[in-house]
């Protein structure tokens, strides 16, 4: 892989990530972008954890099946491309249960010997492929031919995106929409962190990370450290309690119960 191919891929797929964050639609996004978007996703997902982990991680969207499809297709990809289809053909073959069997724990109980053959074989095809001819200098030499490609320097990228956003006519409702859903959504554990920072007066900067090893009251419970303007916590539930612990010396700091 050329450095310099790495880096026009990777510039894609963040200014794509940022205007998701921003709330444009997928049809407010240049159709070029989301399939170099797709492709990356898949080869990074394979990469890392071979096809089964881009089923499991992408959830085997349809949208996001096509696109790499033709953005496999349209790169000139074609070895990739061979991998792909044939990976899909295998994977669609397979009953539902199978599929989740293969997708999170990598078996193939019940599988006929040939599709098993074809899916036990795909990962070292793949990369055997790639190192021949890499995925990303394909993808990044497609994006750079593109002949609506707008290159944008760094330093005036928020101010392109922010235009962006600014031509958006119901932008409040869909940030009011995504308010709505981010909280119906939100895993119980930030509640529970959110209601001690306002029981504490504090303000949540972010959520960092959990310790499943965390010793509190003599049980082992899953920590969650946090951090606001006044520094470093640490959140536990034990027997329907919430608390927050001082991140350094373990002090408690608030409980609320229920």
């Amino acid at each position: 892989m050329q450095e310099g191919a790495a880096a026009v891929v990777a510039s894609n797929v963040s200014v794509v990530n940022a205007m998701f964050d921003d709330l444009l639609h997928e049809d407010e996004i240049a159709p070029e972008a989301l399939m170099s978007y797709c492709v990356d996703y898949y080869y990074a997902q394979v990469l890392n954890g071979g096809f089964a982990q881009f089923v499991a991680n992408s959830g085997w969207v349809e949208d996001v099946n096509a696109r790499v499809g033709s953005g496999l297709a349209e790169m000139g990809a074609t070895r990739h491309l061979e991998i792909w289809d044939r990976s899909v053909r295998a994977f669609e073959s397979l009953t539902a249960r199978q599929r989740e069997r293969y997708a999170y724990d990598y078996a193939l109980d019940g599988v006929d010997e040939a599709t098993a053959d074809v899916l036990n074989s795909l990962d070292d095809e793949f990369y055997s492929v790639d190192r021949a001819a890499g995925l990303t200098d394909l993808n990044a030499a497609w994006l750079l031919q593109r002949p609506n490609l707008h290159q944008v320097p760094r330093a005036g990228l928020a101010e392109y995106i922010a235009g962006r956003i600014a031509r958006i006519a119901d932008l409040a409702q869909r940030r009011a929409a995504a308010e709505r859903a981010y909280e119906e959504n939100m895993p119980d554990f930030e509640r529970g962190i959110r209601a001690l920072c306002a029981e504490l007066g504090e303000t949540l900067d972010r959520i960092t990370a959990g310790d499943p090893t965390f010793v509190y009251e003599g049980s082992s419970v899953v920590a969650w450290s946090f951090l606001t303007d006044r520094g470093h916590r640490r959140f536990v539930e034990v027997d329907g309690r919430r608390v927050a612990l001082d991140g350094n010396s373990g002090t408690v700091l608030a409980e609320l119960v229920g």
